[in-house]
């Protein structure tokens, strides 16, 4: 059986700025209806079970899909 080759790459990638909602913007949108916020961490820092920032928990009325899920 052949040894598959594998090269070393350098990853050049950047947040996508449309996608992350600012503190500003949440504010401002936090009772829209028509804003859906998506919290992408763990369920253990989504509940707050595991603080690995500031303060743990979520933003009220954010839902929880961890990033692993999404595609």
């Amino acid at each position: 059986m052949l040894e598959p080759i594998i090269e070393r790459k350098i990853l050049k990638s950047q947040p996508d700025s449309d996608k992350i909602a600012s503190a500003e913007y949440i504010l401002k949108n936090i009772s829209n209806p028509e804003v859906v916020l998506l919290d992408v961490r763990s369920p253990e820092e989504y509940t707050g079970e595991k603080v690995r920032g500031k303060r743990g928990g979520h933003i009220p009325g954010a839902f929880n899909i961890e990033w692993k899920k999404s595609s």
